[in-house]
């Protein structure tokens, strides 16, 4: 993992320091300090506009932290050291609690452990991607379809994992039929 850090005048040392004790641990990291008024080109070259801004570059792939935490790189190393991308479909449709709204502080833990959130219509012509993947259906108020059901459990079988979290008192006879039938 290579860290490329933009840093106002006179942050050197932190910037320095803060990579250096993260480097002593591994040989795969490695870093690179510029200041961001002295290499404005440098900075414009990789998508750079603000101080402490960080680019960080993996197996191809690239990212921009707005500021280099603890928090912030440890969570971009296990994002690069795992296999395949991780998603949760969360539901919609039916009345389901969302990722933007009632869902959004797990919404943000998620990202924060390198899921990818996105919201799935499963009456939609789209089918659910197995993979490393979790489908929530988050407190529908209306049933699903016999054809959305018959989704879910096709995800089932090519090894997808549901998440369903049902209110007291709302009635739903398809949801609790294919709930029974699961083994």
């Amino acid at each position: 993992i290579q860290f490329t850090a933009f840093y106002r005048q006179g942050a050197r040392k932190d910037f320095d320091e803060f990579f250096r004790r993260l480097s002593l641990y591994t040989p795969h990291v490695k870093y690179s300090l510029f200041d961001l008024d002295r290499n404005p080109g440098q900075a414009k070259l990789h998508g750079i506009a603000t101080y402490g801004q960080t680019l960080v570059e993996w197996e191809g792939k690239k990212e921009i932290l707005s500021s280099p935490t603890e928090e912030s790189v440890i969570n971009l190393i296990i994002k690069s050291i795992r296999w395949g991308k991780r998603d949760v479909y969360f539901t919609c449709g039916h009345g389901e609690n969302s990722p933007e709204k009632e869902y959004l502080s797990l919404s943000d833990v998620l990202k924060v452990e390198g899921w990818q959130v996105s919201v799935i219509d499963l009456a939609g012509k789209e089918n659910i991607p197995a993979g490393d993947s979790v489908l929530v259906v988050g407190g529908p108020k209306t049933d699903f379809s016999d054809e959305e059901l018959q989704k879910a459990a096709r995800y089932l079988e090519e090894g997808g994992k549901i998440i369903i979290m049902i209110e007291p008192f709302v009635y739903l006879p398809k949801i609790k039929a294919f709930l029974e039938n699961i083994r």
